[in-house]
């Protein structure tokens, strides 16, 4: 009796070994993708970004602590079909998937493996290699800046970081992050003399492409660069508006100046100011206090030409002979001033009629401040009166026919 049970227990013992309760192994040579110990749980935080313009670097989590390793998977979209890219390891949690061609996506997908097969795929994550940019040139400008530019190459790139460094070998430093489609960056505040190498790769989602190649350049101490774009324009007929493109970072100022011969001789404004303070040290004039108040007359006569410009110019696009009468006129108007003869020579019974001509009192002002004379005080109030009453009235005429200038016009 002891024998048989000793038989049939050797015999269970046996088919438990080879069939489970369910029919299945109990304790299978492969394990199943199950979720959980001792299960394989699919990888997590699939990451897929450009270490150059050929490679890609993949990186995920690793979930689980008994795979065999990880089988990194390609498409072209995150739909598929995928192809395998490589293996690695167990506890490995990133890869390089080098051979790819810029500008082209690629989408990726890791899955833990073991005996038996594959657990869950992880999540999916597409990016695009960047193409690397080219023929960067680096220009120094002047004694602390450095124009850098290159040609975009990429389509896809995020934007464009900038490095530089004072020796070819490097270290190099990251000075600027620019935009998407960049092409220049201009570095100021650099020291003289002193060579920079440059250096530019575009990013895309958290990755790189391709080193530019290297240029340099050495701010140097030279000329500023000259003005370029040079325009001209008339404002109401009083005035001319000179405007430029200032292309020198290191200049002081500018000098304008002003021909009336067609470019034989040339006279910078200021100059006629300078002839007149060597004229007075010449004649030994003294400075006197008086010329405190030429500022004050260059203002008032600056709101009087004001005054006609706006006057005349509204006028002049009703009535088309005001500019051909206007030279006429102004010139008449010089010689009923006090420019080429004192005020004095003016008969008593007549001044008063004189005085409402408004540069009268503005010349003969220039002319006791240039002089240490008494001023006619009366002269000039009548010329600041009538400077502001012709201002205040030409800007409202001018405003008021603005609208109609170009139906007329």
């Amino acid at each position: 009796m002891r024998v048989t049970r000793d038989i049939c227990f050797v015999c269970l013992s046996f088919i438990l070994s080879v069939v489970g309760c369910d029919g299945h192994p109990l304790e299978p040579l492969f394990d199943a993708a199950a979720v959980g110990a001792p299960g394989l749980r699919a990888p997590s935080g699939a990451d897929a970004r450009p270490s150059n313009s050929t490679t890609m670097a993949i990186s995920w989590t690793d979930n689980s602590n008994n795979e065999a390793g990880f089988r990194i998977e390609r498409a072209a979209t995150s739909a598929g079909p995928w192809a395998t890219a490589g293996t690695t390891g167990p506890n490995v949690t990133s890869f390089d998937d080098g051979g790819r061609t810029s500008e082209q996506q690629a989408c990726y997908r890791v899955l833990a493996l073991k005996k038996n097969g594959d657990a869950s795929a992880s999540n999916t994550d597409c990016s695009t290699p960047p193409a690397a940019a080219s023929t960067l040139t680096a220009t120094a400008l002047d004694q602390q800046t450095v124009d850098v530019a290159w040609k975009d190459n990429s389509g896809v790139e995020d934007g464009y970081e900038v490095q530089r460094a004072t020796a070819q070998a490097g270290p190099y430093v990251t000075v600027a992050s620019l935009p998407a489609n960049a092409g220049s960056y201009r570095n100021n505040g650099l020291t003289t003399n002193t060579t920079y190498w440059y250096r530019v790769r575009p990013n895309k989602d958290g990755g790189y492409g391709d080193y530019s190649n290297i240029a340099s350049a050495t701010p140097f101490l030279g000329p500023p660069r000259a003005p370029s774009g040079i325009n001209t324009m008339p404002y109401y007929g009083v005035a001319i508006i000179v405007t430029w493109v200032d292309n020198a970072t290191n200049e002081d100022g500018f000098r304008v100046e002003r021909t009336v011969d067609g470019g034989a001789t040339w006279i910078a404004f200021g100059v006629p100011a300078a002839i007149l303070i060597a004229w007075m040290v010449y004649y030994h004039q003294p400075f006197t206090r008086t010329l405190l108040l030429a500022p004050l007359l260059v203002l008032q006569l600056t709101l009087l030409a004001l005054g006609l410009g706006l006057w005349l110019s509204a006028l002049n696009v009703r009535y088309r002979d005001i500019g051909t009468a206007l030279p006429v006129l102004l010139q008449l108007w010089m010689f009923t001033s006090p420019i080429i003869y004192p005020s004095s020579l003016v008969p008593q019974q007549w001044r008063w009629a004189y005085e409402l001509n408004p540069l009268a009192g503005i010349v003969e002002g220039f002319r006791a401040s240039l002089l240490g004379l008494d001023f006619n005080w009366r002269s000039l109030v009548i010329s600041a009166a009538i400077t502001i009453a012709l201002l205040v009235y030409s800007t409202y005429a001018f405003k008021r026919l603005e609208d109609e200038f170009a139906d007329v016009v």
